[in-house]
């Protein structure tokens, strides 16, 4: 491979990561934010206030974790409906 085309192969090279940088920023920019519920169009909301960090932990027993919230309101929710 002689120095011109190296230095094309090279130029091919920085076009893609340049227009690759440009996509990953415009998406960026253009998921940042969600319109949540039925919010108005100037009103949108950034997904960082939405969603909460996620913490790993080690050690777990790798079962359902029936202290949850979720399985809280689901366990109380069931003994409402059924009729006594």
């Amino acid at each position: 491979m002689n120095q011109k085309d190296l230095a094309d192969t090279l130029e091919k090279n920085e076009l893609a990561v340049i227009c690759q940088c440009e996509l990953k920023s415009n998406l960026k920019k253009k998921f940042q934010c969600v319109f949540e519920g039925i919010a108005k169009q100037g009103n949108p909301t950034l997904l960082n206030k939405i969603y909460t960090e996620l913490y790993i932990t080690e050690g777990g027993t790798g079962e359902v974790n029936n202290e949850h919230e979720l399985r809280q309101i689901e366990t109380t929710t069931r003994k409402q409906a059924r009729p006594e």
